[in-house]
């Protein structure tokens, strides 16, 4: 997770997003999804998903009816450090629908809260400057 949010510039704290991280899984040992919603409610803090890429439907809709924002942001990162390393940024609201769209294959890595608004900001072109 540390190595994904480096490499997209999400950082995982921030003073004044969140001052806490929690790791989760997407499946259970049973090959079920983790349906811990109640757990992942809190603000101020940054949740990132391993293995949830199948089962993102199953996650937004939990999140959602367990009375998650549907404006907090949400990240899809895919094939991270690869070549071929693909970012998906919106809400939890959104990201189904831009999903499947995208169709961004596993393996990926999911972030959601209020450290992935700053996505965009951080990853935003250098500006050059040239000399009159």
């Amino acid at each position: 997770a540390l190595a994904v949010a480096n490499s997209v510039n999400i950082p995982l704290t921030h003073r004044d997003y969140a001052q806490s991280v929690k790791f989760v899984t997407g499946f259970l040992k049973t090959d079920t999804p983790n349906e811990q919603f109640a757990e992942l409610l809190t603000d101020n803090q940054t949740v990132v998903f391993y293995m949830g890429l199948n089962t993102l439907p199953n996650l937004t809709q939990g999140l959602l009816q367990a009375g998650k924002s549907a404006d907090t942001p949400f990240a899809i990162i895919a094939n991270v450090s690869r070549p071929n390393e693909q970012v998906l940024v919106g809400t939890l609201g959104t990201i189904q629908a831009l999903q499947n769209d995208a169709k961004l294959p596993s393996p990926a890595v999911m972030i959601m809260g209020d450290v992935v608004s700053l996505y965009h900001q951080l990853n935003a072109p250098t500006l050059t400057y040239a000399a009159l």
